[in-house]
């Protein structure tokens, strides 16, 4: 009987600090308990627990911790949420600009095709002495 009574109290302990079924059950089968006492006591303590709708004491703990730090999360999620719009903003910006100079090297493309820019422009195979080549057509954002 006194064996039952402590390894009672050992799996009460245990429960309240949060263990498993299961660890509590190798601790105890590491005493030399055989396997149906271990589980028809931590089967009882459990009832027990259930009927005095007891909480382990990690349960408790996770809840208070999720207190203090769900304002802290909610923030912090909310800096991610404004800093991903604000980089999708920016791509989209980018995939516009991207566009508009795909649409002027098919113009010039098409330009050259037909023979008309050199013609307009003095971009042709002719060098023209004004022509600075080392412009950048693509403007900075």
């Amino acid at each position: 009987m006194s064996n039952s009574v402590a390894a009672s109290d050992v799996i009460r302990s245990m429960m309240r600090s949060g263990f498993s079924h299961d660890e509590i059950y190798d601790v105890l089968a590491g005493t030399g308990l055989p396997g149906e006492q271990i589980q028809l006591l931590i089967d009882r303590v459990a009832a027990e627990f259930q009927e005095a709708k007891f909480e382990p004491q990690t349960s408790r703990l996770g809840g208070e911790v999720e207190k203090v730090f769900s304002g802290a999360f909610e923030g912090l999620q909310h800096d991610l949420f404004e800093r991903i719009n604000s980089v999708s903003r920016k791509l989209e910006l980018v995939r516009v600009e991207l566009e508009k100079l795909g649409m002027r090297v098919v113009e010039l493309q098409t330009l050259v095709e037909r023979g008309l820019l050199s013609s307009v422009s003095g971009l042709g195979r002719k060098r023209h002495p004004r022509v600075d080549r080392g412009v950048n057509l693509i403007k900075p954002f």
